[in-house]
C-alpha cells in the first residue's frame, strides 16, 4: 500500500474505526434533521389546509 507501510497497523485500525464512527454519527443526524424537517412541514401542511377550509366556509 506504499504510503500506508509506514504507519503501525493498530494506528490503521484506530484511524478506520473513527472515520466509520463518524460517517455514522453525520448520517444519523442527517436522518433526524429530515425527519423533524417532515414533521414541521406537515405542521404546516395542517395550518394552510385549516385556512383553506375557513376561506372555504367564509366564501360560502
Amino acid at each position: 500500500m506504499g504510503i500506508l507501510d509506514d504507519i503501525p497497523k493498530k494506528t490503521q485500525y484506530v484511524v478506520l474505526v473513527a472515520v466509520v464512527i463518524v460517517l455514522l454519527i453525520i448520517s444519523i443526524m442527517t436522518y433526524y434533521k429530515q425527519k423533524r424537517i417532515s414533521r414541521n412541514t406537515k405542521h404546516i401542511d395542517d395550518i394552510i389546509n385549516k385556512i383553506l377550509d375557513t376561506q372555504e366556509k367564509i366564501l360560502e
